[in-house]
């Protein structure tokens, strides 16, 4: 009998230990969704980004808080009223709206025309896990 509840405290730590592992996030505190990464970042301190295609198909954004001068922003899937919900795991070429903010307590809709394109409105690659552009190849919207 002594024996039957030894294997089952440690039947019931295994279990624990294994839905501890498996309930956890990735090792950055994120999502499992696509995440975009900007780098060589000078002179803000906040940015907030949409991104999409041609014309008003916008799919995804999010905001980041700069450190070190770089920003990795988990990305969220972006609905009709502008607001975000949910790991955006999606593929494919995107242009990259910036403000250079965080998003203000009206929400997307709320911030106005972006002051960044991304290269000219030039499409990037959204197809790995995480997707990284340099500050130096956005344009500041005149």
């Amino acid at each position: 009998m002594e024996k039957k509840k030894l294997w089952l405290v440690m039947l019931a730590i295994a279990l624990v230990f294994g839905m501890v592992v498996v309930g956890c996030k990735d090792d950055n505190g994120e999502g499992g969704g696509k995440k975009l990464t900007i780098t060589g970042i000078t002179g803000i301190s906040a940015v907030t980004v949409i991104i999409g295609e041609e014309g008003d198909n916008f799919v995804a954004g999010g905001s980041g808080t700069v450190s070190s001068g770089s920003v990795t922003i988990a990305l969220k899937n972006l609905n009709a009223d502008y607001s975000l919900s949910g790991d955006f795991s999606g593929g494919g070429n995107y242009g990259i709206m910036l403000w250079p903010q965080a998003i203000q307590s009206g929400g997307l809709e709320a911030m106005g025309e972006p002051e960044y394109l991304y290269s000219s409105g030039s499409t990037i690659s959204f197809a790995n896990e995480t997707t990284t552009v340099s500050w130096s190849g956005f344009s500041k919207e005149e």
